[in-house]
């Protein structure tokens, strides 16, 4: 089967990925031990790189993954990459592991990291209206770890894959608190405020750090804190935040009625949308 975007990078160098082979000793590709970004590529740029690459920087500086590799070098091959794929609009995902390690050696010493970037399709457009939430108590118990965008994804997989038929799920703790979607980060209106749960358990998207970095250029105050499902029935609007889809709008929540995205939500949505075609 051929494949559409058939260049990768491999430590930075461009390569067919026909003519990769399985890294046998690689730690992070063995035990999920590593941390990845996913980058929406318009008009043949990525968006946010210089925020993605800071992200996975921290990722690793607490992981303890070296990270050898300087931006304008990843920056090039990204570019050259983008370019000998040929595409326009696409998605980037990038990926850094820890390296090889000696089998039955006992201490977690890494040298020489592994860096890997892939090309794929963005994914089908989100419905006008919106998508539709169910709303549970995690199944997964969020720990810190999670405020990392690690390699061990399963729990937001089954999260979602639980949350069926719904498109998605809004979690919240055993204490009622709300924390995320496996989709991406929650903005709430209420009063001409936005308000964004606060938690170090849950992880902070680069979209939702960009309205909150700016937010007078979307010209609403927004709010970090800590939110329960009872306040849920006093919220006017809802939105989410990602970095593949930006501002995804809801169309309902599960047991709250009437609860969706409205017109604040929408715009955002427009002057998020604006920026980013400048950007572009």
């Amino acid at each position: 089967m051929s494949k559409p975007y058939p260049y990768c990078l491999y430590n930075l160098s461009l390569s067919l990925i026909d003519d990769l082979k399985f890294p046998t000793q690689d730690f992070g590709m063995l035990y999920g031990y590593g941390v990845f970004e996913t980058i929406k590529i318009s008009n043949g740029k990525p968006i946010f790189l210089k925020e993605h690459l800071d992200r996975m920087v921290y990722g690793t500086g607490i992981l303890e993954i070296p990270f050898p590799f300087r931006y304008p070098e990843i920056e090039e091959a990204v570019s050259k990459l983008i370019q000998k794929n040929n595409i326009q609009e696409a998605l980037l995902n990038l990926y850094i592991t820890p390296g090889d390690r000696e089998v039955g050696e006992t201490k977690m010493e890494f040298s020489t990291p592994l860096f890997l970037a892939f090309i794929r399709p963005l994914p089908s457009p989100i419905p006008e209206a919106g998508i539709s939430l169910a709303l549970r108590e995690e199944s997964f118990k969020r720990n810190r770890i999670d405020q990392l965008k690690t390699m061990s994804y399963i729990k937001n997989i089954f999260e979602k894959r639980f949350s069926e038929p719904f498109d998605d799920v809004l979690l919240y703790s055993s204490e009622q608190e709300i924390l995320e979607t496996p989709l991406g980060n929650v903005f709430l209106v209420k009063d001409n405020q936005l308000i964004t749960p606060k938690s170090p358990d849950i992880l902070t998207g680069i979209t939702r750090n960009f309205l909150i970095n700016n937010q007078p250029y979307f010209g609403y105050p927004i709010v970090e804190t800590k939110l329960s499902i009872a306040d849920l029935t006093e919220i006017e609007e809802i939105f989410l935040t990602s970095s593949v889809r930006g501002i995804i709008p809801v169309d309902m929540v599960e047991g709250i009625p009437g609860l969706s995205s409205g017109p604040i939500s929408h715009e955002i949505q427009v002057k998020y949308d604006r920026y980013i075609e400048s950007f572009c």
